[in-house]
């Protein structure tokens, strides 16, 4: 009798970028979505920019009970964070008023271990640039797609979060290139190649599709499935996990039934009023306590030389591609092997936090949070929907004019009357009449 057959755990792949405003979120549920409609996997996708999280609201998530900062708190088990959405994807969301730097980032890859078992697929919504919540998004993956767009800014970026995913030992997947428009100042995609020396494994052209289905809380592969947006999307998918696909050809009876019905995945765009208002409730539900991050990891003798070794080996690798001693093959196999063992010597750290205060000293953490920093909290939630495309520029000034308003915890003072000052009345001098005669 052959034992029972136990599928592996789920790859977990992770979407970063060097700064905000590429499409990573867009992309993220799209990806997500084309796997389970189109190649009929299992998927959960979380959402890991920690402090400006937008996720649920691009798949209509807009008040999760439980989020991702309640499973790294250890307050809730996984499963209770994780939701379905009506096309079969499970999405595990962020907490919309959360702080940067509240949340323990190093428990990520620990905690989405107990329901990999339950995916194929893990994709990971991670932040811009290289703060923390990037470096444990992508110390928790197994592999790391970058998201740009075609201008210069963005590509510099990237080239710099690659570097990060370099030094980590985490295999890259490859570029996407998105929201290009075809103008003569956007960098092409063998120019980015070159510069990166990695592969693009995809490239999406701007639609207004994009930002039309985003403000309804549905992605493009739902809104819009044969348009070429979602064609891009699918192709992806594919390039990711190199499964096979087959487009089907648009017919002219289903043109005419979208153009007369409309499309049926399309919902109504959710009250802003309302998400503006939920952000300054939960902004007053925050702890004051923060979580300190390590300030350093630190490293025995043999497993510090053996991190250098390893990276040398890895540069010395790309020295060798570059000069076309090694094949494009060969390279990606003797680096991927080198990748992993630099991950697990890594792993081999300890952190170090910073020192406790002298007795008596209240500790930074413990300070309460003036009432402009819950403020700026709730603009920059507002900026991030308003580059992603779920706001207007109108919307968005006028929200923020709204979250200006949002009260603050500790502000339960109220303002003194103003004293009434009582003018006295000023007394008329009565001047005694002139009777005298006129004298001659």
């Amino acid at each position: 009798m052959q034992p029972d057959y136990k599928p592996p755990p789920a790859e977990i792949i992770s979407f970063v970028s060097g700064k905000g405003g590429v499409g990573k979120t867009t992309l993220v549920s799209n990806i997500g979505i084309a796997l389970v409609k189109r190649f009929k996997k299992k998927v959960l996708v979380v959402d890991t920019c920690f402090s400006s999280p937008t996720l649920g609201l691009h798949l209509g998530i807009l008040y999760p009970s439980s989020t991702i900062h309640d499973i790294l708190e250890n307050r809730v088990p996984v499963e209770e964070a994780i939701y379905a959405h009506s096309s079969g994807l499970h999405i595990m969301p962020a907490s919309l008023s959360a702080k940067r730097g509240e949340v323990d980032y190093n428990r990520l890859r620990a905690k989405l271990s107990q329901v990999a078992d339950n995916y194929d697929y893990i994709l990971l919504d991670g932040s811009a640039g290289v703060d923390e919540e990037t470096k444990a998004t992508i110390k928790a993956s197994d592999r790391v797609v970058v998201v740009t767009n075609p201008d210069i800014p963005a590509i510099t970026s990237a080239i710099k979060v690659l570097e990060t995913i370099k030094d980590f030992g985490i295999d890259i997947a490859g570029i996407i290139l998105n929201k290009i428009r075809g103008s003569e100042y956007e960098a092409t995609a063998r120019e980015i190649e070159g510069s990166t020396d990695e592969k693009l494994i995809g490239t999406i052209r701007y639609d207004r599709l994009v930002p039309e289905s985003i403000s309804s809380s549905t992605p493009v592969v739902l809104y819009s499935p044969e348009s070429d947006p979602s064609v891009s999307m699918i192709k992806i998918a594919s390039a990711i996990t190199g499964l096979p696909f087959t487009l089907p050809s648009r017919s002219i009876v289903s043109t005419l039934v979208e153009s007369i019905l409309g499309r049926k995945e399309k919902r109504e765009r959710p009250s802003m009023e309302k998400i503006v208002r939920h952000l300054g409730e939960e902004a007053q539900k925050l702890p004051t306590a923060q979580k300190k991050e390590p300030v350093e990891v630190v490293y025995d003798d043999e497993t510090k030389t053996a991190i250098e070794g390893v990276r040398k080996v890895i540069h010395a690798l790309e020295d060798e591609y570059k000069e076309g001693i090694l094949s494009a093959e060969s390279y990606r196999e003797l680096r991927k092997y080198n990748n992993e063992k630099l991950k697990a010597f890594l792993a081999k750290g300890i952190p170090i936090y910073e020192k406790p205060p002298a007795p008596g000293e209240p500790e930074a953490a413990e300070i309460e949070q003036p009432k402009s920093d819950m403020i700026k909290q709730l603009l920059d939630s507002l900026k991030e929907q308003y580059e992603g495309g779920i706001l207007s520029e109108e919307d968005f000034k006028h929200l923020r004019a709204q979250a200006l308003s949002v009260p603050h915890p500790s502000s339960t003072e109220q303002p003194e009357p103003k004293k009434k000052h009582h003018k006295r009345k000023k007394k008329k001098k009565h001047k005694p009449a002139y009777h005298a005669k006129r004298r001659r």
